[in-house]
């Protein structure tokens, strides 16, 4: 496996990734993290891409909305993922992109249109004060924009990101190989409510829109 200097992510290919991911698991290296999700983020955009929304049923959805759940499903495919199972992470990612992004529109479709207005206002103000400060937002900060309680905020954030997965059981096929796996088998989420967690999803969301 070809080395890179240390001010530069790893370049992974077809041929090295399998020796990647096999370090990866062995150190958590923040580099090959980085670079795992700077390789594999175009895949949100793709999922994001491929699901047609009925506007009938589920309103006030945007592509970036979408980019957001999705990028939740990639970061819990990284954490998650076995090299040593007889699956690419392609299919696995990919898998796990869109159940996350179909288990959080059947959730929002449940939703009183006012929470997810609410919603949307925090996502807002969020990037308004990271465009402003340069850097992630502090959830203090959000509720100082918006004159709400921290109560209120981790309300929100409960409705905008716990999952569901009583209806997931569906089998996805990437079509590149002869993979094949379970949306349901996938969907053990990670502890989305943790701030370092949330803040990954915002830098892997900015990769894409």
């Amino acid at each position: 496996m070809k080395q890179n200097r240390k001010d530069k992510l790893p370049i992974i290919t077809e041929e090295n990734e399998h020796e990647y991911w096999i370090e990866f698991r062995k150190n958590l290296s923040p580099r090959i993290r980085e670079a795992i999700v700077k390789k594999y983020a175009p895949l949100v955009k793709y999922a994001a891409n491929k699901i047609n929304i009925s506007t009938k049923n589920i309103r006030d959805i945007e592509f970036e909305d979408l980019v957001g759940f999705g990028s939740f499903g990639l970061l819990d495919a990284i954490d998650r993922y076995d090299p040593n199972k007889d699956v690419k992470f392609k299919t696995y990612a990919l898998t796990r992109i869109m159940g996350s992004i179909y288990d959080e529109l059947r959730k929002l479709d449940s939703l009183p249109r006012s929470i997810r207005k609410d919603i949307k206002e925090v996502e807002k103000a969020r990037e308004l004060l990271e465009i402003h400060l340069r850097r992630d937002a502090k959830p203090e900060e959000i509720i100082s924009m918006l004159g709400i309680t921290m109560d209120k905020y981790n309300e929100l954030m409960g409705y905008g990101i716990q999952s569901s997965i009583t209806s997931l059981s569906g089998i996805f096929y990437t079509g590149d190989d002869a993979d094949e796996i379970s949306i349901m088998d996938t969907l053990k989420s990670s502890d989305k409510t943790n701030p370092e967690y949330l803040a990954e999803r915002e830098a892997v969301k900015k990769q894409i829109v």
